[in-house]
């Protein structure tokens, strides 16, 4: 009797340990993802629109003028479906971008990595275009991937968030 007393006693102290390391480990990657979330919202802001002019009084007629103003009015839904249409007849690499904020903005962040990753290296918004693929990737917890793209926009000649970028990777490390 007192030999199975003992083996449950060893039992329950092994069961508790493991436990104890299992919501441990559960606890600190949590708090990381927490902490990843947070910094995402902290540092993503859509673009503003530099590209087609939307403020003139009158209804825009052409299907470009029509997505920017919803997408200016940050009524994104309605703005994605103009830019898929936009999209079918040529994929031009500022409306990959702006496609992509609006699916960052929908919280649709693999998407939004997809399309951001299409952006050529040789156009003037993949450098920018690594930025937001650097925060869809760290709002989905892919940190390796996240300061792949943060570096890449850290280290371009031109680009909007070179600093943001610069710092967003120290806080990584």
């Amino acid at each position: 009797m007192h030999a199975r007393s003992t083996d449950l006693h060893w039992e329950t102290k092994l069961l508790s340990i493991v436990l104890l390391v299992t919501s441990l480990t559960w606890s600190c990657s949590s708090a990381t993802s927490a902490d990843h979330h947070e910094l995402f919202k902290e540092y993503f802001t859509p673009t503003e629109n530099d590209l087609v002019k939307t403020d003139s009084g009158e209804a825009a007629q052409r299907l470009n003028e029509q997505a920017f103003r919803l997408y200016d009015q940050q009524r994104y839904d309605q703005a994605l479906i103009l830019f898929d249409e936009l999209l079918k007849g040529e994929k031009t690499p500022d409306l990959l971008f702006f496609k992509g904020n609006t699916l960052l903005t929908l919280g649709q962040f693999q998407v939004a990595l997809d399309v951001f990753l299409e952006v050529p290296e040789d156009h003037e918004r993949f450098a920018d275009s690594q930025w937001y693929a650097g925060l869809a990737s760290l709002r989905m917890d892919r940190i390796t991937q996240a300061k792949v793209h943060l570096s890449q926009a850290a280290t371009a000649e031109n680009g909007s968030f070179k600093a943001k970028a610069k710092q967003l990777l120290r806080l990584l490390d």
